[in-house]
């Protein structure tokens, strides 16, 4: 009888130092682990919808040339709302008779940034006297 009350006072001791310790460490870790992953996805989502807006503000930038402006082979650079930038590169790749095909390549990026996104089409346009572009 004596030896069941000792087991008993044993087992509702509880929890020794060590262990409790031990147990909000392994719980640190894993705290940190999920706020990394957390951090990662944040980060993740930012640049995703970065590339989003460059991407719709390049396209609508292409769709706009040739419309508003002459389409001409060389560069050229401009501002856009909210602080973007974009900068045009128009270059013959091959001529035909009465026709030339450029490559239209528009970059995007935002004010303070190293690099942008960049989209790339081609365009085929009547040409001028002398084999010129229009």
């Amino acid at each position: 009888m004596r030896r069941d009350r000792a087991d008993r006072r044993q087992r509702e001791r509880g929890f020794t130092l060590i262990e409790t310790v031990v147990a909000l460490l392994i719980l640190a870790l894993g705290l940190t682990a999920v706020m990394r992953l957390v951090s990662t996805g944040l980060d993740a989502t930012r640049v995703a919808d970065q590339l989003t807006i460059e991407t719709l503000l390049a396209r609508s930038e292409l769709a706009r040339f040739g419309v508003e402006q002459p389409i001409e082979p060389g560069e050229q650079a401009g501002e856009l709302a909210g602080g973007y930038r974009w900068r045009r590169i128009v270059r013959p790749l091959a001529e035909m008779p009465g026709l030339v095909l450029l490559e239209v390549a528009l970059t995007v990026w935002r004010e303070g940034r190293d690099a942008g996104h960049s989209v790339t089409t081609l365009r085929l346009i009547p040409a001028l006297a002398g084999g010129r572009a229009a």
